[in-house]
C-alpha cells in the first residue's frame, strides 16, 4: 500500500524541469506499482502458506512471475486456509474468480516493474496510471474480506478519473508510426502491451519478445510485437482523439504451473531420499499388480512432507509426478493406525487426479484395519471435490473434523501465556531462551515451531519437556511448525506428545493442501 502511494505522489507531482532521458520520467513510478503488486500477492501466499512460500532456495526469495503463479494457483485451487481470502464476502467463489481476473494484466506489469527499477525506462503516464488503477482495484478486491480489511483501510486513490483498462490510448498508436528509432518504439510498444487487459492462456510467442525490448530492443523483436498487435483478435477499443487508427488485442486468461513450497532441513541426505523413493515407488507398484500392498514408512512419508515439493522436485531430478509415483505415499498416511498422516501434500504433486483416486482405492481396499470404512470416506470425498474443484460443504465429515481441530489448537495457544506465567520459578517452567518465541505464539502472530525448537534445544527435566511438548503440539497449526512436530514424533521421551502432534500434523496438511471447504 505505501509503494503504490509512493508511486501516486510521484505521478502527482509537478514537473520543474525536462529530464535527459524521456523514458525515464515514470520509471521510478512503474516500478513502484508493480513492487506494490508483488508486495501485495506475497503477502497474501505468506498469509495461507507461510513465510518460506516465498523461497526459491535457502538463499533467494522467487521471481515476480513465480510468486504471481503461485497466486493464481491457489485462486485455481484454493486449500482451507485460503478462507482468509473470503471472509465475510456472500459469494466465495466467485470472489476468487474475481482475484484472478484482477490479476489479469500482472504478467506484463511485472515486466515494467523490472525495466523500470533495473533499466531506469518506464512507459507513458498515461499507461502507468491505468497500472496504478489496476492495483488499486485488486488490493481494493482484497479488503472486501473481513480478515484483511483492516490492513487495507487507508488504501490510496487516484484523483483523477482512470480510461478503462480495455481502452488503448489512440495517440501512442499515432507515435508509434512516426518514431525513428528501435528505443522509442520499443518505449511505445511496451506502453501499448501495458495497457491490454491480460495475455494469453498458453504463454505467447510475443511475451519474450515483450521482456527483451526493455534490455536491447531488435528489428525483429520490433516487429514480432507490431504484428501480435495487429493480428490478434479484437477487442472494443476507445480512442483519445479523433486520429489514426485503433489496434487489436487478445483477451484471454493466464494459466501458470507452480507449487508454492520453500526448502527444509531433513535427517537424511537427498541421495538417500532419491535412492529411497525410486525403491519405494517401485516396491509398491509391482507388490499391488499381484494384490499386496506395500508401503513407504510412515517416517519417510513425513521425510518427503517436511521436505516440499521444491527441493523434492530438485532431489529427485523431476518436475512432473505421475499417479504411480505418489499413490504409495498416500496410502501409507491412510492406513496407519489412529490419525492418518499427511496426505493432501502428495494429491497436490500430480494432476492425474482420476488415476490417483483409482490407485489410492484399490489400495485401501487391501489395507486392513478396522476404521477403513470411515476413512475411505474422507478419501473420496476430498479427492472427488479437488477434482471437481469445488468446496466441501460445512456438514461434510471431513470439513468439521478441521473446524474442530483449528478451534482446539487456537484454545491451546491461546492459554500458552497463562501457562507460562503459572510455571515459571518452578520445575516445570519453559525455556527462558524460548519464553519471546511463546508468548509471540500464544498471540498468534507466529505458529509455536520455534517454541518447540527453544524446547528441545533446552536441559529441562522429563516432565517439564513432556508437557510442553503436548501444550506446543496441540497449539500448531501454521506451516512452519512442521519441521519441530515431526522432531517430537522422534522423541520417544515426548511419547505423550505423539497423538497431539500428529493431529497438528493432519491439521497442517488439511488446511495447507486438502481440498477447499466452506467455513
Amino acid at each position: 500500500m505505501e509503494a503504490l502511494h509512493l508511486a501516486l505522489v510521484g505521478l502527482a507531482l509537478p514537473v520543474r524541469r525536462d529530464v535527459r532521458e524521456p523514458a525515464s520520467k515514470h520509471s521510478a513510478c512503474i516500478g513502484l506499482i508493480g513492487s506494490s503488486a508483488e508486495q501485495a500477492m506475497g503477502a497474501v501466499l505468506v498469509h495461507v502458506f507461510g513465510e518460506d512460500v516465498l523461497e526459491a532456495s535457502s538463499s533467494q526469495f522467487k521471481s515476480a512471475r513465480e510468486i504471481l503463479a503461485d497466486l493464481r494457483d491457489l485462486l485455481r485451487k484454493p486449500v482451507p486456509r485460503a478462507s482468509v481470502l473470503t471472509a465475510g464476502v456472500a459469494a466465495p467463489t466467485d470472489h476468487l474468480a474475481a482475484l484472478a481476473a484482477a490479476t489479469s494484466g500482472f504478467t506484463v506489469l511485472l515486466a515494467e516493474r523490472a525495466a523500470g527499477l533495473h533499466a531506469g525506462s518506464g512507459p507513458t503516464r498515461e499507461a502507468v496510471v491505468i497500472a496504478a488503477a489496476r492495483v488499486q482495484e485488486f488490493l481494493a478486491l482484497l479488503a472486501r474480506s473481513t480478515r484483511i480489511r483492516s490492513y487495507l483501510e487507508d488504501l490510496p486513490r487516484l484523483p483523477e478519473p482512470v480510461t478503462q483498462p480495455s481502452v488503448l490510448i489512440d495517440e501512442l498508436v499515432s507515435k508509434l508510426s512516426r518514431a525513428d528509432s528501435a528505443a522509442e518504439k520499443a518505449g511505445l510498444l511496451r506502453s501499448l502491451y501495458l495497457i491490454l487487459p491480460e495475455v494469453p492462456e498458453d504463454e505467447p510467442e510475443w511475451l519474450s519478445a515483450f521482456e527483451r525490448v526493455a534490455v536491447t530492443p531488435t528489428e525483429s523483436d520490433l516487429t514480432l510485437l507490431m504484428t501480435a498487435l495487429e493480428t490478434a483478435i479484437p477487442v472494443q477499443l476507445q480512442r483519445a482523439s479523433a486520429k489514426g487508427r485503433g489496434l487489436s488485442v487478445v483477451v484471454r486468461p493466464d494459466d501458470p504451473r507452480a507449487v508454492p513450497i520453500a526448502a527444509h532441513h531433513l535427517r537424511r541426505s537427498f541421495t538417500q531420499i532419491a535412492d529411497q523413493w525410486h525403491a519405494d515407488v517401485g516396491n509398491a507398484n509391482g507388490r499391488l499388480e499381484a494384490g499386496v500392498l506395500d508401503c513407504p514408512p510412515g517416517d519417510f512419508v513425513l521425510d518427503i512432507f517436511v521436505l516440499g515439493a521444491a527441493e523434492l522436485r530438485r532431489a529427485l531430478g523431476k518436475d512432473l509426478f505421475t499417479a504411480h509415483d505418489v499413490w504409495p505415499f498416500i496410502a501409507s498416511a491412510l492406513i496407519r493406525n489412529g490419525t492418518p498422516g499427511p496426505y493432501w501434500f502428495f494429491v497436490r504433486l500430480t494432476e492425474d487426479l482420476g488415476q490417483l483416486q483409482r490407485l489410492v482405492t484399490r489400495a485401501l481396499t487391501l489395507g486392513k484395519r478396522a476404521d477403513r470404512d470411515a476413512t475411505q470416506r474422507e478419501w473420496e470425498e476430498g479427492i472427488a471435490a479437488v477434482r471437481r474443484k469445488s468446496s466441501l460443504p460445512a456438514d461434510s465429515e471431513l470439513v468439521r473434523s478441521v473446524v474442530q481441530q483449528f478451534a482446539r489448537s487456537s484454545a491451546a495457544r491461546a492459554k500458552l501465556a497463562t501457562a507460562l506465567a503459572r510455571y515459571r520459578g518452578t520445575e516445570m517452567a519453559f525455556p527462558e531462551a524460548g519464553e519471546a518465541a511463546l508468548l509471540e505464539a500464544s498471540e498468534a502472530r507466529v505458529g509455536v515451531g520455534d517454541a518447540i525448537e527453544a524446547l528441545l534445544a533446552s536441559s529441562v527435566g522429563a516432565r517439564a519437556r513432556q508437557y510442553w511438548a503436548g501444550a506446543l503440539s496441540s497449539a500448531a497449526s501454521d506451516p512452519l511448525d512442521r519441521r519441530p512436530l515431526v522432531s517430537i514424533l522422534r522423541l520417544p521421551e515426548a511419547a505423550t506428545a505423539h497423538t497431539a502432534a500428529r493431529k497438528a500434523i493432519r491439521l497442517i496438511d488439511t488446511m495447507n493442501h486438502g481440498p477447499s471447504m466452506q467455513v
